[in-house]
């Protein structure tokens, strides 16, 4: 059976597909990231975040978009796509938190300072390894770490405590709140078809006993509509994120109604066992 009915064969499916996501990206970065960054509009903590986060999403899918093409003719490019998808998918989980938790500008630039400090975290506690692989003596390891608390000034205080407390950022806990604390419908169905495919694609980014037999579904002709369905909630998924993120500069006369119209189109290609 055919993924589609416009569609004779996956070959072409697929074909059609990657070129109404191309033309979807292509606008995105004329209508959203151009303006954004001719603008300048990527200081303030939260435009920042969430500017980083579109430009890693659009670069991620562009990239994802070659393997989309090939999803049946080369089907050894299925895994590497789902280590893409799944890293896209992580990100839209935690910025879907900081939007829900947050209730004005402030929180949610408390919650990014926050998220924000965890690599400085992970930087300080590294360098007890570091040291020992580099040799480092006590003086050198106390001298990286006042130099790593002043590159990084904002995040400490004057006795070099902490001024944040990092964010928990597991998937399953930040995936937990939401449900247990928003009546949000929407986020509740886009948050959680988003984990279940982020815990499936993981299965593959962190090798375990499920390890091998994902590896070699990818061969199966029997199964390659439901994994074609699950690509496809994948791109529906981070599709809606993006369109979503840009709000965030409503000043800056984005196309809106283009990019909706855009992402109606990829939603036309909606596999067969999908519609209803």
């Amino acid at each position: 059976m055919p993924l589609n009915p416009d569609f004779p064969n996956y070959e072409k499916y697929f074909e059609e597909l990657s070129s109404r996501i191309l033309t979807f990206i292509d606008s995105y970065r004329k209508e959203v990231f151009s303006k954004i960054y001719s603008h300048g509009r990527f200081i303030k903590e939260d435009e920042k975040y969430f500017y980083t986060v579109i430009l890693k999403t659009i670069n991620s899918f562009e990239g994802g978009n070659i393997f989309i093409r090939n999803f049946d003719s080369s089907r050894e490019f299925q895994i590497p796509l789902y280590i893409i998808i799944r890293a896209i998918l992580n990100d839209i989980i935690i910025s879907e938190y900081i939007i829900i938790r947050s209730s004005n500008d402030e929180e949610q630039i408390e919650l990014i300072n926050q998220l924000n400090f965890d690599h400085i975290k992970h930087l300080l506690s590294s360098i007890k390894i570091e040291s020992k692989a580099r040799k480092w003596s006590e003086e050198e390891k106390q001298k990286e770490i006042r130099n790593i608390k002043w590159e990084f000034s904002k995040y400490f205080k004057i006795d070099g405590s902490h001024n944040f407390k990092p964010l928990r950022t597991s998937v399953d806990s930040l995936v937990e709140w939401i449900f247990k604390n928003s009546d949000d419908e929407r986020s509740h169905k886009l948050i959680g078809k988003a984990y279940f495919l982020y815990k499936d694609f993981s299965k593959l980014e962190h090798f375990g006993e499920l390890s091998f037999p994902l590896v070699h579904i990818v061969y199966n002709d029997s199964k390659q509509h439901i994994l074609a369905n699950e690509l496809f909630s994948s791109i529906r998924i981070i599709i809606a994120a993006l369109n979503n993120y840009c709000h965030v500069w409503e000043d800056l006369e984005i196309n809106f109604d283009r990019l909706k119209n855009l992402e109606m189109e990829i939603l036309k290609m909606v596999p067969q066992q999908n519609r209803n």
